[in-house]
């Protein structure tokens, strides 16, 4: 979060140990080392969502972005990218509904596929196990059939 942000919004700032100093020390995009100035937990409501939200954002010692959220926070909170624009969408309840329910008929309409490509395969593996039981018992009546008579045995 930059520091502007935290001002403007009158965000109480803890200080960092020396350790969280050199953990959350990060290089931008821009290749620019960004060292935290603190912490702080701020609270916020992503439009059209009645959920709060609240997360630590570490102080950023420049500004350029009010915050960069991390892909443990974006994923975590399936935050939609639409990278295209290069712009960062955020979903609202009833967009993130849509998809679930979309996630959710995409997950049964392969299911369904399995289920039919897994009872397919049995059955022709029911085919193949009766191909070889006939092609056995043809072969075991052969040999049971040409032993029996004995036209083959050597005469004296």
């Amino acid at each position: 979060m930059s520091l502007d942000v935290v001002e403007r919004m009158k965000i109480p700032v803890q200080p960092l140990s020396e350790v969280e100093i050199h953990l959350y020390s990060f290089v931008d995009a821009s290749g620019n080392k960004l060292v935290p100035l603190g912490k702080a937990n701020a609270t916020w409501f992503w439009k059209g969502s009645c959920i709060p939200q609240t997360h630590v954002f570490y102080i950023a010692p420049r500004e350029g972005h009010d915050m960069i959220l991390g892909a443990d926070y974006i994923f975590g909170n399936k935050i939609f990218i639409e990278n295209k624009e290069y712009v960062l969408p955020l979903a609202t309840n009833k967009e993130s509904k849509k998809v679930k329910a979309q996630n959710k008929l995409d997950q049964a309409a392969q299911a369904t596929a399995t289920e039919k490509r897994i009872a397919q395969e049995d059955e022709q593996r029911k085919r193949d196990y009766d191909a070889f039981q006939k092609a056995r018992s043809s072969s075991a009546q052969k040999d049971s059939g040409h032993g029996a008579s004995g036209s083959n045995a050597p005469t004296k």
